[in-house]
């Protein structure tokens, strides 16, 4: 799900200047490995980097952040404003993901998965989200 959403998902131009493009992906050990076979990929004719870690310092060589579950509310509540001035994809499997200001929020309903899209922060960060992607959307934050 995740490639995929990097592949539906333009960032203004500044913010792919520097190949490749790169995803930072937070939490457990389990959920860092789960990206592993993203590596390399390409990605609006960038490579793909996968980096894993518990921290972040800055998001300015960011194109996309991944938080898992463990860690989202604490992350968000100490770094949202840090991430609003930047133009990085924030995605999450945790509930209530996109009520707190995150962009694109996965859930589980019966045995698939679905995501649901805060257009208005990922506007707000200077990304635009492709209306193939938003059609496929169970809800849309406007």
């Amino acid at each position: 799900f995740v490639y995929n959403f990097l592949k539906f998902v333009e960032w203004p131009d500044q913010a792919l200047e520097n190949a490749p493009l790169r995803l930072y992906v937070m939490g457990t050990s389990s959920t860092a490995r789960a990206f592993e076979e993203l590596e390399g990929k390409q990605v609006h004719g960038q490579r793909l980097s996968v980096e894993t870690g518990k921290e972040l310092s800055g998001c300015e060589q960011l194109q996309a952040v991944f938080l898992g579950a463990d860690i989202v509310d604490q992350w968000m509540h100490q770094n949202r404003a840090t991430l609003a001035s930047c133009p990085v994809l924030t995605i999450s499997d945790s509930s209530g993901f996109i009520a707190q200001g995150g962009m694109i929020e996965l859930f589980k309903r019966g045995s698939k998965i679905r995501f649901k899209v805060n257009l208005r922060a990922a506007r707000a960060a200077g990304l635009r989200i492709s209306s193939r992607l938003l059609s496929l959307a169970r809800e849309i934050l406007k």
